[in-house]
């Protein structure tokens, strides 16, 4: 039966998890950014590559793993920063339910 802690030396890519804040202008208006969440080791791992048209632009749709040390807090509605590649998370999983492995879903797009 596999473990379910992570292997030492597999959690070599430092990223950063990011969230959304929305602030309003002096107008009212809402202004998007995203702020750093928290920093985290983890192993990105792809899982399946597709090759698509979307809106007459191509564009290639990566899905990875990304797995790590549980961080509280992590959720769907945030994304990874690593270096120029950005990540949105798909799903979050608490691997055995023991708050000791975190494993995220994501997907990176491409050319878009």
């Amino acid at each position: 039966m596999p473990s379910a802690g992570l292997a030492a030396g597999r959690a070599r890519e430092k990223v950063t998890i990011q969230s959304l804040t929305t602030t309003r202008d002096a107008y009212g208006q809402p202004i998007e950014t995203w702020g750093t969440f928290a920093a985290w080791r983890c192993e990105i791992a792809p899982i399946r590559g597709r090759e698509f048209f979307a809106a007459r632009q191509f564009q290639a749709q990566t899905t990875h793993k990304l797995t790590g040390h549980w961080i509280s807090g992590v959720l769907p509605t945030m994304r990874i920063s690593h270096g120029a590649r950005t990540f949105g998370i798909e799903a979050v999983i608490n691997v055995g339910e023991r708050n000791r492995v975190l494993e995220l879903m994501c997907v990176e797009v491409l050319g878009g």
